[in-house]
């Protein structure tokens, strides 16, 4: 049960550019690729595809095949063409053998065939139709093995597959449509080596691609949350103008900035620079060359010359847990979902006496919820009780209050602060 309403938000972001022209220069979307690699000894056969078909609904949004002709890709055993629904653009599905499956990694092992299904995302809407596309595949057979998306270059095993499109409490979110990539100059950076943080995949979405530049290192899994919580929100909610301060959560303020302004202040062999930009990527269609936002700290920096920098006030914040971002719905049901489902692995690693946080969602207001870090003393199957790790944005959490729940409907994650192999929600 998700009791965060889909009109409801944990923090609101304050001022949006839906309405302005085009600032951030995206490139038009092009199309989204998802595949399944599928074992067995029969070949794939269009009517797999049908029989799916077969068991939806019949409403204006139905999924239904057109009767035209295509030119599939040259390798394809068979290929067809799809409505889905009020969704303008056409749906390819085709079937590929695997010619080459060494090359492929070991999720896909045993697979033989593939199944691949394209169009372009509706940027309004754009993780409702990836839903689609991908829970299509993978009902197409019982011997998928895998899903791959192409564009992120994400694999999902068959676990992801059941959590996330299959099982009785499956629910995608917006993160699954990006993913956020570190560079560095070394495998293991030193603590205050620079890491580019960049995003892979919002392009599709109508997004920006996201950047923070010149990272410390230290700050790498704090700051690959907040990327992971804006990309998700900017899809969710519009893109910020450049320059234009907005609250990304309780105490994140931020700005975002276009990239060429930020690159210049550059030195030519720093990571993230024009240089090193174009030695990753040739080309006139160069990603990371053109619909790129670097997120900031609101207020510029330096002496004699003011430049907009990474956000360090509110990382630190976050990471003291003085802060909170703001998650969507979509986001919130997920981890809450998953959160849920470990929660026996919660009770075995408190049970050997580890600290552990648990994060709640709270009445905030009348039609409101917050999220609140729980440092949990004593929990059951069905319950916890501890104090309150930091102060809630509502004020009517304090930190150090006690704190008790009943209902783990409630729970939205949790983590063990002192085990980096233990990620939050035990994922």
């Amino acid at each position: 049960m998700n009791h965060d309403s889909d009109t409801s938000r944990d923090h609101a972001l304050s001022i949006l550019g839906q309405d302005s022209p085009d600032p951030w220069e995206l490139p038009e979307p092009g199309p989204s690729t998802l595949m399944v690699a599928i074992g067995g000894n029969h070949v794939p056969k269009i009517d797999w595809i049908r029989d799916v078909l077969a068991t939806q609904s019949q409403n204006a949004d139905a999924i239904a095949e057109l009767n035209e002709d295509i030119d599939g890709p040259p390798f394809a055993l068979w290929s067809m063409v799809l409505s889905f629904g009020m969704h303008p653009i056409p749906v390819v599905v085709w079937a590929e053998q695997i010619l080459e499956p060494d090359s492929l990694p070991p999720l896909a092992a045993g697979g033989r065939w593939m199944i691949g299904i394209q169009t372009v995302l509706d940027p309004e809407s754009p993780l409702a139709l990836w839903n689609r596309l991908a829970t299509l595949l993978v009902r197409c057979s019982p011997e998928v093995c895998c899903l791959f998306d192409q564009e992120t270059e994400q694999w999902f095993a068959p676990e992801e597959i059941a959590r996330y499109l299959l099982g009785p409490a499956a629910t995608t979110h917006e993160g699954m449509l990006f993913r956020v990539h570190a560079t560095a100059t070394s495998e293991r950076p030193e603590e205050a080596d620079s890491i580019w943080l960049h995003t892979q995949g919002l392009h599709r979405c109508g997004c920006p691609e996201l950047e923070l530049l010149e990272l410390p290192a230290k700050h790498l899994g704090v700051a690959h949350e907040m990327l992971e919580a804006l990309g998700a929100l900017f899809i969710n909610q519009g893109v910020p103008d450049p320059g234009v301060r907005f609250e990304a959560g309780t105490g994140v303020p931020l700005v975002l900035e276009q990239w060429k302004r930020c690159v210049e202040y550059l030195g030519p062999q720093s990571i993230g620079g024009l240089e090193h930009r174009m030695q990753l990527a040739s080309g006139d269609d160069n990603p990371l060359l053109t619909g790129r936002a670097v997120v900031c700290g609101p207020d510029p920096v330096g002496s004699f010359r003011k430049v907009l920098v990474w956000p360090q006030a509110a990382i630190t914040a976050l990471e003291a847990g003085a802060a909170a971002l703001e998650r969507t719905s979509a986001w919130t049901a997920s981890r809450a979902s998953l959160a849920r489902l470990l929660w026996p692995k919660f009770l075995e690693l408190h049970a050997q006496g580890r600290p552990m946080l648990a994060c709640v969602s709270v009445e905030a207001g009348p039609e409101d919820r917050e999220h609140i870090w729980i440092r949990v003393s004593h929990a059951t199957t069905s319950s916890l009780t501890g104090e309150v790790a930091s102060d809630a944005g509502s004020g009517q959490h304090q930190a150090g209050d006690s704190f008790s729940l009943d209902d783990l409907d409630w729970l939205v994650d949790w983590h063990s602060p002192d085990d980096d192999s233990v990620s939050r929600g035990g994922s």
